[in-house]
């Protein structure tokens, strides 16, 4: 169905919901925390009708499109919660009807009790194919980590979550850790952090008075910053790496450092840190002679940094955008005043972010589409003649 420059269109149980625009509304969120995306989507029932005829059970299928031409995002949900706040008549169960879904390879899940001999990443992918319905693509990027798996009666997600990711590693990866998530135009992905720093930007999203290019669909309506504080990180600013040796018995140790993941080159940490005093520590265990054995030891310590590879935030809102993702790149220009009262380029927030979490959001009430946005990034470009340069890490 098309609505205005909007493409909605719902389907429960591969039957289609002939329902207005103007009576629902819904959410699509994707992040690179979680496997699953999900999606919320409420509505009024005025009857009671469609709780009454079961199809709003849980476990139901609902096929959510949801886009604009050609970006159209085309996902497969199941419920798992249904929730009436309060009936609106007496005797009827009526009322706005508040539904939680979560992508439908979530409903397949079951426990499994199996090994493999395989690299982490072919092993994410042949997982990844056993999903009935499919998946629109598989973007996976190649880990090393060929050593024997074990699923001990855990199913395939939390095979994923609890055992592969904290191992995963690849040479190429700039020691960032990675990340398994489902987009919601239904694309599985495996990629580490370094790959989203270096991809292409999808676009450039303006806060203030663009001069060259007043592109409506570019512009932050809202924006708030969205930093935790790295202080809750403490711990990871100066660690010591414990394993211990095999053959010898030697306990080895090395320095690790926040800005060692990823690397940080001619870019800086915005944030004043005593890197010369020790924060924190991590135990590996014992240190492994095969090439495999190293390797996971290798993605463990990087998988420990997983919380702070996006130190700085923004929570931006924007005109409806369906082709983001969570994992893009996208570009930011952030205006401040200058002594002359003039309008300038912010040197320190602007530039390119990668977006953790992605939101897109149908308002039926208000009749209006937007995108949500959580973005970060970790270090900053800092003038040469700023003058606290030198002591930012």
């Amino acid at each position: 169905m098309k609505y205005f420059d909007n493409e909605i269109e719902l389907r429960i149980n591969d039957q289609p919901l002939n329902i207005l625009p103007t009576e629902f509304s819904f959410l699509l969120k994707d992040s690179i925390y979680d496997i699953f995306n999900t999606a919320n989507f409420s509505f009024h029932d005025v009857s009671g009708l469609l709780q009454e005829s079961f199809l709003l059970t849980e476990g139901i299928d609902i096929e959510i499109s949801y886009g604009q031409e050609k970006n159209i995002n085309k996902c497969r949900y199941v419920i798992i919660r249904d929730e009436l706040d309060s009936p609106e008549k007496v005797g009827l169960m009526s009322g706005v009807i508040e539904l939680k879904l979560v992508h439908k390879w979530y409903d397949e899940q079951e426990i499994r009790s199996t090994a493999y001999d395989k690299k982490i990443s072919t092993i994410i992918q042949s997982l990844a194919q056993t999903y009935i319905q499919g998946f629109k693509k598989l973007d996976i990027e190649s880990t090393v980590n060929d050593n024997i798996w074990y699923q001990p009666l855990i199913t395939d997600s939390q095979f994923i979550n609890e055992v592969l990711l904290p191992n995963a590693y690849s040479y190429s990866s700039n020691e960032t850790p990675f990340y398994c998530y489902i987009t919601n135009d239904n694309i599985f992905h495996l990629k580490n952090a370094k790959q989203m720093f270096e991809s292409n930007s999808i676009d450039k999203f303006v806060f203030g008075i663009d001069r060259a290019n007043n592109t409506k669909a570019t512009t932050i309506m809202d924006l708030k910053r969205w930093k935790k504080g790295t202080y809750l990180y403490r711990n990871l600013h100066h660690r010591l790496i414990f394993k211990l040796n095999k053959d010898t018995g030697a306990l080895e140790t090395k320095d690790d450092y926040l800005t060692d993941h990823p690397i940080a080159g001619s870019n800086v940490l915005p944030v004043i840190i005593d890197s010369d005093r020790i924060t924190g520590f991590l135990d590996v265990g014992y240190t492994h002679s095969t090439s495999g054995g190293s390797e996971n030891l290798s993605g463990q310590v990087n998988s420990s940094m997983r919380e702070s590879i996006f130190l700085e935030r923004f929570l931006i809102s924007i005109p409806f955008y369906p082709k983001l993702k969570s994992g893009n790149a996208v570009d930011i220009e952030i205006f401040m005043m200058t002594d002359t009262n003039e309008s300038s380029l912010s040197s320190n927030y602007s530039g390119k972010y990668v977006i953790e979490e992605c939101t897109h959001i149908w308002n039926g009430k208000d009749n209006r589409a937007y995108t949500q946005l959580l973005i970060g990034r970790k270090y900053v470009n800092v003038p040469e003649n700023y003058k606290l340069k030198e002591k930012l890490r």
